[in-house]
């Protein structure tokens, strides 16, 4: 459209520089307030993105904490005889009782006899 010019009515009609004015002054209002609007959703978008970003900082502390948890505990699950039942299991074996005995003493397998024995012999090693 030719300068000047505005179409009212289905019409073209040549604007005063004072309707041209009031024109432009009345499209910058909605453009600054879509500029308003637009930056008070920036701004709620960033608050939104602020609130994730501490909500997945707060999960992953608590996943770091649960995780060191399960690391202490060697593998999560819990030992299935006592460290008094693990020296006890040594001394019958110093006694001379056979790793079978021992097992069925303990209602444990001879596996799991043999690894106490072998993590005791292990330890004392190193002490």
């Amino acid at each position: 459209m030719t300068k000047g010019y505005v179409v009212m009515g289905g019409e073209i009609m040549k604007e005063t520089k004072q309707q041209q004015i009031e024109r432009l002054e009345k499209e910058l209002e909605i453009k600054e307030k879509t500029i308003k609007d637009l930056f008070a959703e920036i701004m709620k978008k960033d608050e939104e993105l602020k609130n994730a970003e501490r909500k997945y900082q707060e999960i992953t502390k608590a996943y770091k904490k649960d995780l060191e948890k399960l690391k202490e505990q060697n593998g999560g699950r819990p030992q299935k005889l006592t460290e008094e039942e693990k020296g006890s299991i040594e001394m019958y074996r110093i006694q001379g009782k056979t790793i079978k005995e021992i097992a069925n003493l303990f209602k444990c397998s001879t596996r799991t006899i043999n690894r106490v024995l072998a993590e005791r012999k292990g330890n004392n090693e190193k002490s």
